[in-house]
């Protein structure tokens, strides 16, 4: 009986320890990019599916840059593709209720994921986005849709 305790306690602070490794690299990842690019904001996701040039379950790093783009990233610094902000015809922040059953009719701050629509040569995507880090759902939303109207809340004060 001690063996398993002992072996279950060791393999928590192994998975710990990778996690943090992980979560380490991923930020560091990010600062790279973000410099390299300038981009206004960048954090990491998860591409579900949707997207015609991410593979499923893809892990990506997003960035949002100027003058209006939502650049794809994978870990390495390749870039994906450059979604322009005006080729989104949706954006929505999904919340899963306890049944799991995605709702995506509100902008809350508790979503788990971020949807969205686009047009590209005459064809409709709708992808998904979920465990997305550094920067959560909401703040992606609010993010692109203030620079769809053409700059933050403080941009268009200051002018």
């Amino acid at each position: 009986m001690l063996f398993f305790l002992l072996l279950a306690v060791g393999s928590g602070l192994y998975r710990r320890k990778k996690l943090k490794h992980t979560g380490d690299q991923t930020l560091s990842i990010q600062e790279q990019a973000k410099k390299q690019t300038g981009a206004v904001a960048i954090g990491s996701a998860v591409h579900v599916a949707g997207h015609p040039r991410l593979d499923r379950e893809q892990a990506v790093v997003l960035a949002l840059a100027e003058p209006g783009e939502l650049d794809f990233y994978d870990y390495s610094g390749k870039r994906l593709d450059a979604l322009g902000l005006d080729e989104i015809l949706a954006l929505h922040t999904v919340v899963y209720d306890d049944e799991r059953i995605a709702h995506i009719d509100t902008v809350d701050s508790t979503a788990q994921a971020l949807q969205i629509t686009f047009q590209r040569e005459g064809k409709e995507f709708t992808t998904l986005f979920r465990r997305m880090k550094n920067v959560r759902p909401i703040d992606w939303y609010h993010l692109i849709q203030s620079r769809r109207l053409g700059g933050t809340l403080n941009e268009r004060q200051a002018s």
